[in-house]
């Protein structure tokens, strides 16, 4: 990591909302401007003692997106470091990892996303499931037509 760069993943952070079973999960990451700067290509969540597959420099994430969690097996978020700014194309440009967002429940991601599997918190009687999700490259908005009778 170069001097005064943030890691561009950090571990999540799981709080207890009062006394119920409820998660709230806060996951922070920073895509780099700088075009030195290896970019995220890839995203895994695996189990502790499965490597992702595939070659790469793949790097995983020091603490468990469950940690906290009481009686979870812990799950570890795994990134891909692929190409600097400087040396992609464009078409490699649109593979990249731009996004993370938190999904609360069964419902749909946001246009543009993709949930990773599993969740990091399996749904249960007491609390719904906590998904990530990952938006890849940039995506255009719907426009509206403009002859709408």
């Amino acid at each position: 990591m170069a001097f005064g760069e943030r890691p561009p993943v950090l571990p999540a952070v799981h709080l207890s909302e009062n006394l119920t079973v409820n998660t709230v999960q806060l996951l922070y990451y920073r895509r780099t401007r700088r075009r030195d700067v290896p970019l995220i290509s890839d995203i895994q969540i695996l189990p502790p003692a499965v490597r992702p597959s595939g070659d790469g420099d793949w790097v995983k994430a020091s603490r468990s997106l469950r940690d906290g969690v009481v009686r979870s097996s812990p799950l570890f978020l795994w990134y891909l470091k692929g190409k600097t700014l400087q040396d992609i194309s464009e078409d490699e440009r649109q593979s990249l990892i731009t996004e993370l967002d938190v999904v609360y429940g069964d419902a749909d991601p946001w246009y543009g996303f993709e949930r990773l599997s599993p969740p990091t918190t399996e749904k249960t009687a007491r609390a719904e499931s906590v998904s990530i999700t990952v938006r890849r490259g940039v995506k255009r908005a719907f426009t509206a037509p403009m002859n709408v009778p």
